[in-house]
């Protein structure tokens, strides 16, 4: 009896520890689907969750570089308060110049995250990093006052070319007027290339005399200097042009010109009218823009009324005339446009 007993007790030992011991059998695949159908609900509620918690966020970077955009308007209007009307236009260009990259950056990340295209994190590290340095060009005001330096000493440069190049055309057109058969042609090129000589030296090397480094109160005085020495320049090198040419060339003076008293009564005025607009236009070079367009509307109208003229009849003198004072309107208008 003994014996049975243990026996017994080893066989409900065995049975005990067998049951207690995870079974090594699979599940049956009906139990595995039922299991994985019941929890459906609650991955879709956890789902649901992610995406709004990326909605958000999403939706929280774009509110932000919408304000970052608007802080950025806001120094603009601040920052251009430090400049007056000699350095205003370039600060303002420069100012322009980075709004409208922080634009652009703004549309491609809004581009980017509608699409969510899968990146790395170096991606999204590279991409935040931008945006810093993005910001930090807004508050370097050392480095955009150079900038806005820069930006002015090129516009100075290519107004001085501008200004070389019209030059050299008005001698051209002065020229053709004398046949190149004529004896003395070769004779009135020379004079005229010798007369023009320095002050055309003087206006080509205020193109060389960019300063750097310099305070915005230094720059804004530098370039009010420069732009009065640039118009002096020009105006010299056209008197000069026209007193040569009235020296040397001989017009036909054979003709009666009593019978075109009118005609050059209205020249006369038209000649005075151009000396006034383009006295008061040198005065408006470095200002307000309205009024320069206004300036070059009367030039042009006077054009147009020289254009009306039948100039066919006229003695040469009077042609001449004529002539001449459409060029200068035209090297004005040029030269400004």
């Amino acid at each position: 009896m003994p014996q049975e007993k243990q026996d017994s007790n080893s066989d409900s030992t065995s049975s005990s520890k067998s049951s207690s011991e995870p079974s090594s059998e699979p599940k049956e695949p009906i139990r595995h689907l039922y299991n994985k159908i019941r929890k459906i609900p609650k991955r879709n509620l956890q789902t649901e969750a992610i995406e709004k918690v990326l909605t958000n966020h999403l939706q929280d970077i774009q509110s932000t570089t919408s304000e970052i955009l608007l802080q950025m308007d806001k120094k603009k209007e601040d920052f251009l308060k430090r400049f007056d009307k000699h350095l205003m236009p370039a600060a303002s260009e420069v100012l322009d110049e980075m709004l409208l990259e922080a634009k652009e950056k703004k549309d491609q990340l809004e581009d980017k995250l509608i699409k969510q295209d899968p990146a790395n994190p170096t991606d999204w590290d590279e991409e935040a990093e931008s945006w810093l340095e993005l910001h930090s060009k807004w508050t370097d005001r050392k480095a955009l006052i150079d900038r806005v330096l820069k930006v002015v000493a090129n516009k100075t440069k290519h107004l001085i070319n501008k200004d070389i190049q019209v030059i050299q055309d008005y001698q051209t057109q002065s020229l053709a007027a004398v046949s190149k058969e004529d004896d003395d042609f070769n004779m009135l090129e020379e004079r005229l290339s010798h007369v023009i000589a320095e002050p055309l030296k003087e206006l080509k090397n205020l193109g060389s005399q960019v300063e750097e480094n310099i305070t915005i109160q230094e720059a804004s005085e530098w370039i009010a200097r420069l732009h009065e020495k640039r118009q002096n320049y020009f105006n010299d090198l056209l008197m000069k042009i026209d007193f040569v040419m009235k020296d040397a060339v001989h017009l036909d003076n054979t003709w009666d010109l009593s019978d075109f008293t009118e005609i050059e009564g209205e020249i006369l005025f038209m000649e005075r009218e151009f000396h006034n607009i383009s006295q008061d236009f040198a005065k408006l070079q470095n200002e307000d823009e309205a009024e320069k367009q206004m300036s070059l509307a009367r030039l042009e109208g006077l054009l147009n009324h020289m254009e009306d003229i039948d100039t066919s009849l006229l003695p040469a003198p009077l042609q001449s005339r004529i002539q001449t004072l459409k060029s200068k309107i035209c090297l004005i208008i040029d030269q400004n446009s």
